[in-house]
């Protein structure tokens, strides 16, 4: 019987062993050096491309590694890319096969230690040469089988492909991975409100889902729903580097009229992104605007005062009420200064970024002073600017009821309330709001998303 016979023998020997209950011995005695030098031998011999040399030391080193989990699959690894190289097909089947054996009796596959770029080199040759009906047997290769499934419905047309994820979101209802390339899909096929109800699906599951946040943001900007859109694509990653995406963002805060945070998205852009003549004609419609809407001196430059939700006779928001109000606590010289330096903060913010110093400097007063309710509405109202929704909602709720006569805070209580999903509260706030708040495109959005049918 020759040395290849041998091992595998002595392998389904042990491995008979194990299944009858005798049991293997242990590994805790540690590897023999002579196979630990066997497979450092033939580690070399593949890096310098001898196959053949590499295949001999590894066959050696896997029968002497079969009570040590983490050398055997390396081992094996090593063994199969060496008979790939060899064009020896039917030896790697065999050494597939003593591997899924392991993996099935022992979890070793599964469980071993090793350079993570070794096990990538040796599944990328499964991939390319295991049938996927066969690796759908081993739970091990899940990911793997995913891969292949998905690499295979890129050449189908739209329409199998869309049957063929149908059956699959069937078959694997808990997987984010066939949704999200449907949604894909649906949005290549000018259908983004389906892509919008799976995407909804997966961020229900996984809020933070880049890939679902990206697609259903593209797809509320198709549908112009730029408030949801410019919602989801400010947490969408790939805005910076993807033009189709980074687009949509800086597109729809110009159609909200937004326009120095779309200023700030087009700056943020990578020349490669912004000197695309795609953006031409949207920066030119910035900068005109901005020109005309250039604040005087000294005057806070953010969406919430851009929007300016309220009548024009009813004066901004500000931290001093109209109505009558039960003596605050008095701050102290030094908080009175910070106050100050709050107020200076906000006059020169022109990004959202710009008002991350003021808030902290707001909300630590506020939580300093939790009876005064000015400075709750006032961390309230600079993290509704910033988008900061839970961070807004928490001061709201801490600053109690608004006065009728400030519209303005009571749209931005709505917004927070019903960004963070407390509809009754979104509510509340936006009825105490709607006698006096100014009408704008930005404000039905959020009246209808609100209100819904019973909009007035």
């Amino acid at each position: 019987m020759n040395l290849r016979r041998l091992s595998a023998g002595l392998l389904a020997s042990a491995l008979l062993s194990l299944s009858l209950g005798i049991g293997l011995v242990s590994p805790a005695f540690g590897a023999d050096p002579f196979y630990e030098q066997r497979l450092r031998e033939g580690t070399r011999a593949l890096e310098r491309g001898q196959p053949e040399e590499a295949a001999r030391h590894l066959r050696l080193a896997a029968f002497g590694f079969l009570t040590d989990r983490d050398l055997l699959v390396e081992s094996l690894m090593r063994l199969a890319q060496a008979q790939a190289d060899l064009g020896d097909s039917a030896a790697f089947d065999a050494t597939f096969e003593r591997l899924t054996d392991v993996e099935q009796r022992l979890s070793w596959y599964s469980q071993a230690e090793h350079d993570p770029d070794l096990r990538q080199a040796f599944e990328d040759l499964v991939a390319n040469r295991v049938p996927i009906d066969t690796l759908r047997r081993f739970p091990s290769f899940a990911d793997l089988v995913r891969e292949r499934l998905a690499a295979d419905l890129d050449s189908l047309p739209p329409r199998p492909r869309r049957e063929r994820l149908e059956q699959l979101i069937s078959e694997e209802p808990e997987s984010n991975r066939w949704p999200l390339l449907l949604a894909r899909l649906e949005l290549e096929q000018k259908r983004p409100q389906r892509t919008v109800e799976l995407t909804g699906t997966i961020l229900e599951r996984e809020p933070a889902d880049q890939g679902a946040l990206c697609a259903r943001g593209i797809a509320y900007s198709r549908l112009q729903n730029c408030p949801a859109a410019v919602t989801d694509l400010a947490r969408c990653e790939r805005a910076r580097v993807d033009l189709p995406i980074a687009f949509a963002q800086v597109d729809c805060l110009a159609s909200l009229e937004r326009w120095q945070e779309a200023s700030a998205a087009l700056g943020a852009l990578p020349t490669s992104l912004s000197g695309d003549r795609s953006f031409s004609r949207l920066r030119r419609r910035i900068d005109r605007n901005l020109k005309e809407t250039a604040p005087a001196p000294g005057a806070a430059v953010d969406q919430a005062a851009a929007e300016n939700p309220v009548q024009e006779d009813t004066p901004p928001p500000a931290i001093a009420e109209e109505t009558p109000q039960p003596t605050p606590p008095r701050l102290s010289p030094e908080d009175e200064s910070v106050q100050a330096r709050i107020q200076t903060l906000l006059s020169g913010a022109r990004t959202s970024g710009d008002l991350d110093r003021p808030a902290a400097l707001a909300a630590d007063l506020a939580d300093r002073y939790p009876d005064h309710r000015d400075l709750q509405l006032q961390a309230a109202e600079i993290y509704y600017r910033a988008s900061r929704w839970s961070e807004s909602a928490r001061y709201f709720r801490r600053g109690g009821d608004i006065p009728a006569n400030r519209p303005g805070i009571a749209f931005y209580a709505a917004v927070a309330y019903h960004e963070t999903g407390d509809d009754q509260a979104a509510e509340e706030s936006l009825r105490l709001a709607l006698p006096l708040l100014k009408r704008s495109p930005f404000v039905e959005s959020y009246i209808e998303r609100i209100l819904g049918a019973n909009a007035p």
